[in-house]
């Protein structure tokens, strides 16, 4: 089985949201030329914020600041050795977790290396997935920390690119969000390849 068709299996649920934004709303004014002092869109330019960063964590398969997220699948992979995680950085593995039919127990399982280069998990030598398990859940830490300077300047740069866009022209037409769009998507581009990082 392909690596890509290793990711199809999976649902993804996030548990703990962010603490922060990967963008301020002072910054944000920084960059659009309004003064910071002037809270009269503050509002407005907090949904913009938290609209880019959903989209921008959507086209990079990424989450920008610290939050968990539960896997969950039926069953252990039967063909591959690894269990790759669809969206990046992976800080760490909280634990993998599975129903026991035998002991009709829930059970942790912990035969495991963790990959951050890969972005996966793989099979200790000798080990195997359990075949008794049912309801598969790994539980996983992910961002690329837990404050703004942490998060990519290419990716917060791509936040301020969407929200500004939004807060000018808020009623873009089809013709507006093709021409506009085509910077944001050179930007991100590094961030969508399947090689990175």
């Amino acid at each position: 089985m392909s690596q890509m068709s290793a990711r199809l299996p999976w649902s993804l649920e996030r548990t703990i949201a962010p603490a922060n934004r990967p963008v301020t709303i002072s910054a944000l004014k920084r960059a659009i030329r309004l003064s910071v002092e002037d809270d009269s869109h503050d509002e407005i330019l907090t949904m913009y914020i938290d609209a880019a960063t959903e989209q921008v964590e959507h086209d990079t398969s990424s989450a920008l600041i610290t939050q968990t997220y539960k896997m969950k699948r039926d069953l252990f992979p039967s063909d591959q050795s690894y269990i790759y995680f669809p969206i990046r950085p992976v800080q760490s593995i909280e634990h993998v977790k599975y129903y026991d039919q035998n002991a009709e127990a829930e059970a942790t399982f912990t035969e495991y290396t963790f990959d951050a280069s890969q972005q996966m998990i793989v099979l200790n030598a000798d080990a195997s997935w359990p075949t008794d398990a049912i309801d598969v859940k790994i539980t996983i830490v992910v961002g690329y920390g837990d404050s703004e300077p942490s998060v990519p300047t290419v990716l917060r740069q791509a936040i301020y690119m969407q929200s500004g866009k939004w807060f000018q022209n808020p009623t873009m037409d089809m013709n507006d969000v093709i021409y506009t769009d085509l910077p944001y998507r050179r930007l991100i581009e590094r961030f969508t390849r399947s090689d990175y990082p």
